[in-house]
Parts: structure tokens; sequence; C-alpha cells
């Protein structure tokens, strides 16, 4: 299914220069960033793995990242998906009324924003290979790296 998707990616991929370029940009700046990296062939083969499908989504309406790539963690394999044998852990975010409450109680209000928050997370080893894509660049005609 994950090699299927990508065969569709590229397509889409190919036909558009500017989307590939971009696409590419996104995947080496996440390897400079070391949020990914390439599973070297000599690394044991995991007991289970999992390869999540991704897309690129284009915004071109944003001033900072114009494409973004997402990880279809709902893509379903088998009846099977990354989403459906995660267990959920809390909800760590606030009800959007009791945030309202508050700005109406305070005199001031500090708003930040965390960059590419979700890609700094340091995944426990023994959950990598149910985290894994496939990749390959465009400009060859290579099997894809995971």
């Amino acid at each position: 299914m994950a090699e299927k998707r990508l065969r569709s990616v590229e397509k889409k991929l190919m036909q558009d220069e500017s989307l590939a370029q971009a696409f590419q940009s996104v995947i080496n700046d996440y390897i400079s960033k070391e949020y990914i990296r390439e599973v070297p062939d000599v690394e044991p083969k995991p007991s289970s793995e999992w390869f999540l499908p991704h897309f690129p989504v284009v915004r071109p309406e944003k001033s900072t990242t114009k494409v973004r790539i997402v990880f279809d963690g709902s893509a379903q394999q088998g009846g099977t998906s990354l989403n459906s044998e995660s267990l959920p852990g809390p909800k760590l975010q606030s009800d959007i009324v009791d945030i309202l409450v508050k700005f109406s109680k305070e005199s001031f209000v500090l708003v930040g924003e965390v960059t590419q928050m979700y890609h700094q997370r340091i995944l426990r080893p023994v959950d990598r290979p149910l985290h894994r894509f496939l990749y390959r660049n465009l400009d060859c005609d290579d099997s894809p790296r995971v």
C-alpha cells in the first residue's frame, strides 16, 4: 500500500517541477534537522514494521511553510492502520471555552507557536519501525529507501 501511494505521489510530483523541488527541499530539511533518518540496510530487521504513506500539502497563502508533508496514519492495510493500533493518550489541549474565559479574566495574554513540534518528538527505539516511510529521489530510478 505504501509503495502504491509512493508511486502516486511521484506521478503527481513529476507533473509539477516546482512542487517536486519544494517536496525534495522539505525532505532534505527534515534530514538536516534530524527529524528523519535513512534506515541503513545493515540495521537488523525488526519483528514488525509499518510504512506510513505520505503526500505533499500545498498552501500557497502561507508565508512560512508553503509545502508540508503529511504522513497518513489512518491509511489502512488489511483493515489495520497505525492510528487504529496506537493507544490514545490523555487530551493535552485545553477546551476553547476555558481558554476564552481565561482571556476575559487576565489583563495580558501570551501567545506562542512551536514550529514543527510533532517532527521534533523523539520516538522510543522500539516504536521507530512502526513509523517508517518509503522515499525516493525523483531524479533517480533507485528502489525506494526506508
